[in-house]
């Protein structure tokens, strides 16, 4: 039997970007882990945890993890991929959760989609004093002067290559009065793959439209840095933003 159709949750995600973001974030998981001290005593929450794969990153710290997800689908989908991790269908406003139990709550690529407003003040009841936010968010790196290139290829036709929120809500974290400055760091990763390979993913984000495929073939053939290279190195950007419960 399919799983159940969408019923709650946050507004509708982006695209996942060419390949899968969080092999692209283990310098921040670690850091989360370090800062934070996680071990097996810790209770971790990855709130709107989607497929998994920023918890997947935190299962050495041997944490007990707990992934919220509102969306029916997703949650089934992720029963499938980490079993061993308990999942449980919530909300950014409503963690089923005792209130002080928390010790670290996490964002990965999820923060900027949700109503701060309501959502901070459910995360703080539930932290631990002193408890931890971690907000992760991973993208390709357009500063990189081909990529910048590829994304207006995909933009031009109405698709579009992931890339940082406009507003990721750092502001409303800021002057929420409930946590402690925030502590960003920024990481930077390259995924190597054949320029088949990133274009079949070109190609999935553009909906199979043949004239962007070939705008980007053309691209990858031409560029200094991408032509006649046996794989094409595709650079990411990964940033973490950290606090902790007044």
């Amino acid at each position: 039997m399919p799983p159940p159709p969408k019923t709650t949750g946050e507004p509708p995600r982006p695209s996942a970007p060419p390949g899968d973001w969080a092999e692209h974030a283990p310098d921040a998981a670690a850091q989360v882990a370090s800062a934070f001290s996680l071990g097996k005593e810790s209770v971790v929450v990855d709130l709107a945890a989607g497929l998994g794969r920023w918890t997947r990153l935190l299962l050495p710290t041997r944490a007990t993890l707990i992934a919220i997800e509102p969306d029916d689908a997703l949650r089934y989908r992720f029963g499938e991929l980490l079993p061993t991790v308990l999942i449980a269908p919530g909300a950014p406003d409503f963690i089923p959760l005792p209130d002080e139990t928390i010790d670290v709550v996490t964002c990965a690529q999820s923060f900027h989609r949700f109503d701060a407003s309501r959502a901070l003040p459910e995360i703080r009841r539930k932290l631990v004093p002193a408890g931890g936010l971690a907000l992760v968010w991973s993208w390709p790196d357009r500063s990189v002067e081909w990529v910048g290139l590829l994304a207006e290829c995909l933009e031009g036709s109405g698709a579009a290559l992931p890339r940082a929120p406009e507003d990721c809500g750092l502001a409303a974290l800021s002057s929420s009065g409930g946590f402690t400055p925030i502590e960003s760091a920024s990481y930077r990763h390259v995924r190597s793959m054949s320029a088949a390979a990133l274009l079949e993913r070109v190609g999935a984000l553009a909906r199979g439209r043949r004239a962007v495929v070939g705008e980007a073939r053309r691209l990858i053939e031409k560029h200094p840095e991408t032509a006649g290279r046996p794989l094409v190195e595709l650079p990411y950007r990964t940033e973490l933003h950290r606090c902790r419960k007044r």
